[in-house]
C-alpha cells in the first residue's frame, strides 16, 4: 500500500461531504432559475425525475446534440443547441447529463456558456433526494469501510489496477469535479486483450446479455473458437429480443447458444426490480416487474464455464454467491462490473478472492468518471 491511499483514507468525511454540497452553489449565480440539461438520454431523464422529486424552484430544459430529438421529452421542453446557447448563455446553467462530458463541456465554453457545471457537482448538493446513482454515491462507506478498502487495494497484481483504484476513491473524495484521469477503450470492456486470451473450448456465460450485444461482441472476438454460450436476461422485453438475436445466427451457431429467462442470485426465488425499457434497470421512477431469479451452480451444475461475464445492475455480489461452487472449482475467467455501488469497487475484489485465492485480480476503466469499471479475475494458466 501506497501513502497515496492512507491519505485518501485519512481525510475527513464530514469535511469532504459538506464541501461537495457547497460547491454547486459556488458554481451557480446567486439566484440560479434555470437549468439547461444538455444530453437528453438516459442520464439526462433521470436526473430530470430527480429533480423533480426534489421539488426545486428551477425552471428545467432539455438540449441535445440531436437535431432530430423533437420538442419535448416526459413533459419538459426541448430547447435546440443554437436558441439554448444564444438565450440562456449569460443566465442558465448547463447541466452536462452525458456520461463521457469532457468534450462536450469544452464545447459550451467554447461557445460563450458561461456557467458550465458536470452533473455530480448537482447530485452532490442534494445528496440525500439524488443520490445514490449507481456508485455516484456520499462517500462515507470508504472511510467506514477503510480496513475492506486497504485489503482489497492489496489484491490487485498490477500497478494500474492499483492506480486505478486510488484513482476512483479520489473521484469520490474529490471536493471539486475533474474527471478522472485515462481510460480504456470501449470497444475492449470485458475482453481487454492484455488480460484475456483465448481458449479453443471457451464455455462462455454472459450474466446480462441484454439483447445480444455483448454475446455478439465474444463471437466477434472468438468466431467459431468456442464450444458453447450460456446467456442470462430476466427482462422479457430483451429476453424476446435475445432470442430474435440467436435466431439471425447462422443455424451451426444458435445450436451452441443457451439462454436463460432468469436473474441471478444466490437462492431461487422471485426478484422484484424496476426496469426502463433499455439496458438500465434498478433505477428510480421505472416500471416495477417481477422476475424468476436463478442460482449459476444449479443452473450450470454440468456446464463447467471457462469465463463467466456479469454486468447485471448491481446484483453481482450475490449472484457471484451463487456461483460459489463454480469459481473454486472450474476457475473461470470472470469479468465482473462493480460501478453499479460504490461498495463492490473494494467488496466484490475481496469476494473473489475469498472464493478462490488463486485469482489474480486486475482494475479497467471503460468510461469517464467511475463508469463502466471493470475487475478481472484471472486464473492459473490463462
Amino acid at each position: 500500500m501506497t501513502q497515496s491511499l492512507d491519505a485518501i483514507l485519512q481525510r475527513d468525511v464530514a469535511a469532504i461531504q459538506a464541501s461537495q454540497q457547497q460547491q454547486l452553489q459556488k458554481l451557480l449565480p446567486a439566484q440560479p432559475k434555470t437549468l439547461i440539461l444538455f444530453g437528453a438520454g438516459w442520464l439526462g431523464r433521470e436526473t430530470a425525475q430527480r429533480l423533480q422529486k426534489l421539488g426545486t424552484t428551477y425552471q428545467v430544459f432539455f438540449c441535445d446534440n440531436n437535431p432530430n430529438i423533437g420538442d419535448t421529452l416526459d413533459g419538459i421542453p426541448i430547447l435546440k443547441k443554437e436558441k439554448a446557447i444564444a438565450e440562456y448563455a449569460d443566465s442558465a446553467t448547463f447541466v452536462i447529463t452525458i456520461f463521457n462530458s469532457p468534450e462536450v463541456q469544452a464545447q459550451l465554453v467554447a461557445a460563450g456558456c458561461k456557467q458550465v457545471v458536470h452533473y455530480s457537482s448537482l447530485y452532490r448538493a442534494h445528496p440525500d433526494a439524488m443520490m445514490p446513482l449507481c456508485s455516484l454515491a456520499q462517500p462515507a462507506p470508504i472511510f467506514s469501510d477503510a480496513e475492506n478498502v486497504r485489503a482489497a487495494y492489496d489484491l490487485f497484481a498490477d500497478e494500474e489496477s492499483r492506480q486505478e483504484f486510488m484513482a476512483i476513491l479520489n473521484w469520490h473524495t474529490q471536493e471539486e469535479y475533474a474527471p478522472l484521469p485515462g481510460l480504456h477503450r470501449q470497444s475492449e470492456i470485458y475482453y481487454t486483450p492484455d488480460l484475456v486470451s483465448r481458449r479453443a473450448d471457451e464455455r462462455y456465460v454472459d450474466c446480462g446479455a441484454f439483447d445480444g450485444d455483448s454475446i455478439g461482441y465474444f463471437m466477434d472476438k472468438w468466431k467459431n473458437g468456442f464450444e458453447r454460450i450460456a446467456g442470462f436476461e430476466p427482462i422479457t422485453d430483451n429476453y424476446e429480443r435475445l432470442k430474435k438475436y440467436r435466431a439471425s445466427l447462422p443455424e451451426e451457431m444458435q445450436k451452441k447458444v443457451d439462454l436463460y429467462p432468469f436473474a441471478l442470485g444466490s437462492k431461487k426465488g422471485t426478484l422484484r426490480f424496476s426496469v426502463d425499457g433499455n439496458a438500465s434497470s434498478a433505477v428510480n421512477g421505472a416500471q416495477e416487474i417481477t422476475v424468476e431469479c436463478g442460482v449459476l451452480d444449479e443452473i450450470l451444475a454440468d456446464f463447467h464455464p471457462t469465463f463467466i461475464k456479469m454486468d447485471i445492475e448491481g446484483a453481482e455480489p450475490d449472484a457471484l454467491l451463487g456461483a460459489a461452487n463454480i469459481l473454486k472449482h472450474d476457475a473461470p475467467l470472470l469479468t465482473i462490473c462493480l460501478y453499479h455501488d460504490i461498495r463492490h469497487l473494494w467488496q466484490i475484489p475481496l469476494q473473489i478472492h475469498q472464493a478462490n485465492p488463486d485469482y489474480k485480480l486486475y482494475l479497467r476503466r471503460y468510461a469517464q468518471d467511475c463508469w463502466e469499471t471493470v475487475c478481472y479475475a484471472i486464473p492459473p494458466g490463462r
